[in-house]
């Protein structure tokens, strides 16, 4: 969150993050799983680049929205992850339906961080300038 901004309604309770985002991780990778070990199977490379990229993508997220404070970009950046993670969804229905329906609730989840996202910056629009500017360190020789 964004020091000093104000907080999205429905925002969940701390605790509940890091316990989904877990719960998600484990289930996400189950689903990665099955498609790996479908050796055989067409659109199988295809389907694992989609996964690597939303995942790109995921881990990119957090250091824009809470170090960079770059909410606007934050939700770009989301949005795009959505979609490739919708895409990736359907690629693994093509191979193992039910690894896409894991995939179900992490972009439930996805959409509801979108959203929540999206709030903050509608309730904070000049959330990108409240982060002092990085601190850099010159050492003169």
């Amino acid at each position: 969150m964004v020091r000093g901004a104000g907080e999205a309604g429905g925002n969940a309770a701390r605790l509940v993050f890091p316990v989904v985002w877990t719960i998600l991780y484990v289930v996400i990778g189950l689903a990665l799983a099955m498609i790996v070990a479908a050796r055989r199977a067409a659109g199988r490379v295809l389907a694992i680049w989609l996964f690597a990229v939303q995942f790109a993508l995921n881990l990119a997220w957090s250091p824009i929205f809470f170090a960079g404070h770059r909410i606007g970009f934050a939700f770009a950046v989301i949005l795009l992850m959505i979609l490739v993670t919708l895409v990736t969804t359907l690629a693994f229905a093509r191979i193992r339906r039910n690894a896409a329906l894991l995939l179900l609730p992490y972009l439930v989840w996805l959409c509801f961080a979108a959203w929540l996202n999206h709030t903050i910056d509608i309730l904070n629009p000049a959330a990108d300038t409240l982060a002092p500017a990085a601190a850099s360190t010159q050492v003169q020789l």
